[in-house]
This record gives C-alpha cells, sequence and structure tokens, in this order.
C-alpha cells in the first residue's frame, strides 16, 4: 500500500496573545472551514451532497470528504475519512503553530487554496478575543508512506515508549476506550491506513487482500509479540464542542499521557507507529485528535 502525503507548518503570528476557552482544534479547524466555505463555495443554496461540483470543490472535498471510490467500503468504514485534518498545533502566547496534512495527490493540489484561504481567515481573528494575525509557512514536507510486510521472524526485542500528545478517542464495542490497550491500538492505526490507501492512495485490488491476510495475522499471533505495558501514566480529557450541523453541543472524550510497552517487535508494527506519526489516529482527526 502506497500513501502518498504533505505537511505544511505554518506560523500564525498574532497582533495579541491568544486565548482559547476551548479545544484549539475545534477553533483552527471551525476557522479554516468557514474561511474556505465563503471563498470558494459558489453555490450556498444548496448543500454539498446535491452540488454538481462536489468532487472538484476545495471546500467540499477537504471538509466534507466528497469523493467517488472504485472498491468495496469495509463494513467498519461509514464515511471516507477527511483527506486533510490539522496533525499537529502548538500555542506559545501571541504565535500558533500550525501544521496541516494532506493526503493524495488531489488534496496535495489543494494546497495553495488552504493556504490562501488564510488570507481571508485572519481578518475574521481567532479565539474569544478575535486576535487577527499573520500566516508564514515555514516548512513543507512531501513524500510517500509504503506498508512493509516483512516476515514474522524478523522480530527485535525493543523497549518503546508511545506519546499520546492530543487526546485519543478510540471506540470499541460502541463505547470510548478510558485506558490503553496495544491491539485495538495498532488495529486502529492499520484501519486508518487502509482507508486513506482506499479513498487517497495508489489502491490495488491485491491491497484489500494484503490488509486482510494482516488483520488476520496481527490477530492470530499477538500473543507471540509478547507486548506488555511496563509503565503508563495516562489522564481522561473530555472537551465540550457546539456542532452547528447538529444544532447541538457534543461532548468528545479521550486519553492523554505516555505508554512504556516492551515487546517482541518487527517492522511491520514500527511501519504502523509510523504510520501513526504521520496520520493520527483514533477518532475526531479532523480536530487534531490521535496525534502520537
Amino acid at each position: 500500500m502506497i500513501l502518498p502525503y504533505k505537511k505544511i507548518k505554518l506560523k500564525l503570528k498574532g497582533e495579541d496573545k491568544f486565548i482559547f476557552k476551548k479545544f484549539p482544534g475545534f477553533i483552527l479547524r471551525s476557522a479554516l472551514g468557514r474561511s474556505l466555505y465563503k471563498t470558494y463555495c459558489i453555490q450556498r443554496n444548496k448543500v454539498c451532497k446535491e452540488c454538481i461540483i462536489k468532487e472538484t470543490c476545495t471546500y467540499s472535498f477537504l471538509f466534507e470528504s466528497n469523493v467517488s471510490y472504485r472498491f468495496e467500503v469495509p463494513a467498519f468504514s461509514h464515511t471516507p475519512p477527511h483527506p486533510m485534518f490539522i496533525s499537529d498545533f502548538s500555542v506559545e502566547e501571541d504565535t500558533i503553530f500550525l501544521e496541516l496534512t494532506f493526503i493524495g495527490e488531489k488534496a496535495i493540489s489543494y494546497i495553495p487554496y488552504t493556504i490562501a484561504s488564510f488570507q481571508r481567515m485572519k481578518y475574521y481573528g481567532l479565539g474569544k478575543t478575535r486576535i487577527k494575525f499573520n500566516e508564514q509557512v515555514i516548512e513543507e514536507i512531501e513524500d510517500k508512506w509504503i506498508y512493509e510486510n516483512t516476515p514474522l521472524f524478523k522480530r527485535k526485542r525493543k523497549n518503546i515508549t508511545i506519546f499520546l500528545k492530543t487526546p485519543l478517542s478510540i471506540f470499541t464495542e460502541g463505547k470510548i476506550l478510558y485506558d490503553f490497550e496495544p491491539f485495538i491500538f495498532f488495529k486502529s492505526i492499520l484501519r486508518r491506513v487502509y482507508l486513506l490507501t482506499l479513498y487517497y492512495g495508489d489502491f490495488k485490488e491485491k491491497d484489500k487482500l494484503l490488509f486482510n491476510d494482516y488483520y488476520k495475522q496481527l490477530k492470530e499471533d499477538w500473543d507471540r509479540y509478547n507486548i506488555e505495558i511496563k509503565k503508563k501514566n495516562i489522564k481522561k480529557r473530555r472537551y465540550k464542542y457546539y456542532s452547528s450541523r447538529q444544532e447541538k453541543e457534543i461532548i468528545y472524550k479521550g486519553i492523554i499521557g505516555e505508554i512504556k510497552l516492551k515487546g517482541e517487535f518487527d517492522n511491520r508494527l514500527f511501519s504502523l507507529l509510523k504510520a501513526g506519526e504521520l496520520f493520527n489516529t483514533g477518532k475526531l482527526i479532523s480536530f487534531s485528535f490521535g496525534k502520537i
């Protein structure tokens, strides 16, 4: 499975100190979405799904994930993942460092339009006090993630530490997971890269078989990895978010912290960890959840 991506890192320099009363990922994504919509939507009397240019519109593609696909969608996926998301951010008084990740060639082609939307976004301001800012692209990284199918016997005993930088929100059996379970964690990353490749990557029919075989092997051979949690320090987080689409307040939950694992890791697991670093994992990724 091959998945092209590009990351851009921006520096937003405010005229005053930024003040966020809510999780900044909510504010940043909402502001960017509003700017893209007002800049590029040409049929505002229609919803995106009914628009004849929904698959070429910058806003519709990046924020509504209106995309066509050639292969059968797996049962665990209800909607396509977003091809662009806030993968990381930090707020330092009057400065915001923001990282956006674009998945697939089509999303990458929309980067200039996204950067241009900041020209409009900055006049609205950010945060509770609507601080205006100037934007600057400070770094661009373009590459491809390639799944490595290394044989099982090439394992190495390792101690690794996983940092949950932003809330990790994983649902299992219809409930949010408030603990860290290694198998569910790796399964979450595997499902995410499969869906991203299915919709936006160089997906081939054999990749479906590859995914099914790997998931089966991961499940059947999990005990052989001998992965155990040596130490963990995690905290629950809950955030209120008002959804204008659903017209109600929603509580989003997740965990942050640090987990130390010990086990016999092979290149396939390290490849998944790398994918988790690049593309985040879990739910609510568009708001910058799931950064590891």
